[in-house]
């Protein structure tokens, strides 16, 4: 039974090493793509998600490589409600993009459009797709 302990905590603490040199560190400057939902969730809340997460590794694959383009999740409701006020949200289900430039961020931009295309992936897509390049244009322009 020792032995099964023993070889259950290096397999999770060689699995944690992988997956910590795997992760990529955000460049600076950066934008930051944040989803919020609460903790119930339902289908148009996980094709949020799964939207968001597609779009990011494939439109912008080579900015998501980087790190000039990073995604978090967060259930507001466990401990992360500080984000409510942070960026003013009334509903559970938000999408939040923000530039860090030297640790701070510096602007940021709520994606208010995702209920309405709850029902329509390729558009909820080209949505997501538009406003990341937009804000990603505006950053270039200053």
């Amino acid at each position: 039974m020792k032995k099964l302990f023993v070889l259950f905590a290096l397999a999770f603490v060689f699995v944690s090493a992988l997956s910590a040199a795997d992760a990529v560190k955000p460049a600076n400057p950066h934008i930051t793509a944040y989803y919020f939902h609460a903790w119930l969730r339902n289908q148009a809340c996980q094709l949020f998600e799964d939207t968001l997460k597609k779009t990011i590794s494939e439109t912008f694959k080579k900015e998501y490589e980087s790190g000039k383009i990073i995604m978090e999740v967060y259930d507001v409701e466990k401990g992360e409600a500080h984000f409510t006020d942070d960026y003013e949200l009334v509903a559970s289900n938000a999408m939040v993009l923000s530039l860090v430039k030297d640790g701070k961020e510096v602007k940021w931009v709520e994606l208010k459009k995702l209920i309405p295309l709850s029902d329509y992936p390729a558009k909820l897509r080209e949505y997501l797709e538009k406003e990341i390049k937009a804000f990603m244009a505006e950053d270039g322009k200053k």
